[in-house]
């Protein structure tokens, strides 16, 4: 085919004419770091409040919104019905993000280009998240040695892990739309209120810890095996009471683990090799319960998994223990199972007492007690008293 000689010069003028109307349409602004000063107000939304460089207010799943430690920490507010998509780094502790109402939405990691870790929360303090928060895909927090990071909220998610050396604790009414909340590599995850979940997942693992004093209702539709697990992967521990710290009886509580809306009306809390289950003693009458809840059904049982190897009972009380039982787990067994396991080792204050005879466990169907009786000293004390009353009473007699 013949081409005219001037073809290749209409073919770029026709580009051009393509081109150019594009180049000339105006360009997004870029994800970028934005740095709160608080110069004008409280107001997220305020391009005031921000000093990034550009213009705007971090409102992208690609964004990050910094509050630093050049800044005094305050309360950054999200006006009503406003939802802020964006990555949020605390650089210190003290600052709070609030909401005007339940429709003033943070979104961390709403688009799969977003970061894998949408929340960091260092430095020595408290941080604490009371507007209502979504988490759209599975993601993971790092809230750092020294931090705590409170949730007080409404709170949604997929799949949640605290992966920090730090405190989580989720305090507000929470709802797990996949796999639920976890904690691995040190940190500790308090769950102080009830949320649901519909799939089995490590609750724990790695190194972290999962406590509270809340409820985690397991409502697993499909058949399968239902388990809340501890240390699946590797050495975690599950710690019942308010605070999850594992420190001699200041905070006591119950965590419960409900499978009666399973598809069968019952399952397993696994605590896996090397993995340990901590409690804090007060009293007899005052003590960390681990409640494991099923529906009463046949063949439904709802229980602790003690099957594997080396799986470790700590304790955690007065330098004097208290004589006395002590029931710190309860079960939905119905007798399905009559050997669930046992702990290999047993510590008390980091002490390995396993062989002690002050302490002994009883594993009931429905139960587990722990039984300390008193010290030898405490019982030649007791058997002196005795004897001594016994020499004045004959004397008296006399």
């Amino acid at each position: 085919m013949f081409l005219a000689s001037n073809t290749p010069a209409l073919f770029y003028r026709s580009a051009l004419k393509l081109v150019l109307p594009l180049a000339l349409m105006p360009i997004a602004a870029h994800a970028a770091d934005f740095t709160w000063t608080g110069a004008a107000d409280n107001d997220w939304t305020n391009q005031a409040n921000w000093n990034d460089g550009i213009s705007g207010a971090p409102s992208t799943y690609e964004d990050w919104a910094i509050f630093p430690n050049s800044a005094p920490a305050t309360t950054v507010v999200i006006p009503s019905n406003t939802t802020i998509e964006s990555n949020v780094q605390f650089d210190t502790g003290g600052w709070e993000i609030a909401g005007s109402n339940l429709n003033s939405i943070l979104k961390l990691r709403s688009n799969s280009g977003a970061p894998t870790t949408p929340l960091i929360s260092n430095g020595s303090g408290i941080n604490t998240i009371t507007t209502r928060t979504w988490v759209d895909l599975n993601s993971d927090f790092n809230v750092g040695s020294g931090n705590t990071l409170v949730f007080d909220s409404v709170f949604n998610d997929n799949s949640l892990t605290q992966t920090g050396d730090g405190t989580m604790i989720v305090n507000g009414t929470y709802s797990s739309g996949t796999s639920g909340i976890g904690s691995e590599g040190g940190g500790l995850t308090l769950v102080n209120t009830t949320f649901t979940t519909n799939r089995q997942r490590p609750f724990a693992d790695a190194g972290g810890t999962l406590g509270g004093n809340g409820t985690i209702v397991m409502n697993v539709t499909s058949a399968g095996n239902f388990q809340v697990r501890i240390g699946n992967s590797s050495a975690a521990t599950l710690a019942p009471g308010g605070n999850g710290t594992t420190e001699g009886g200041d905070a006591i509580g119950t965590l419960t683990v409900d499978f009666t809306s399973n598809l069968n009306g019952g399952g397993v809390v696994t605590i896996y090799d090397d993995s340990s289950l901590a409690i804090d003693l007060a009293s007899p009458s005052s003590h960390d319960v681990l409640a494991i809840v099923g529906s009463g059904t046949a063949n439904d049982d709802a229980y602790i998994s003690l099957t594997g190897s080396n799986q470790i009972l700590e304790l955690f009380g007065p330098d004097t223990p208290i004589a006395g039982d002590y029931t710190i787990v309860t079960q939905a067994n119905l007798g399905n199972l009559a050997d669930y396991g046992q702990f290999e080792s047993i510590f008390y204050n980091d002490v390995d007492v396993t062989l002690d005879d002050m302490y002994s466990l009883a594993y009931n169907l429905n139960d587990i007690t722990l039984t300390i009786v008193p010290e030898p000293s405490v019982y030649a004390l007791l058997g002196g008293m005795a004897m001594l009353g016994f020499v004045c009473l004959h004397r008296r007699k006399a």
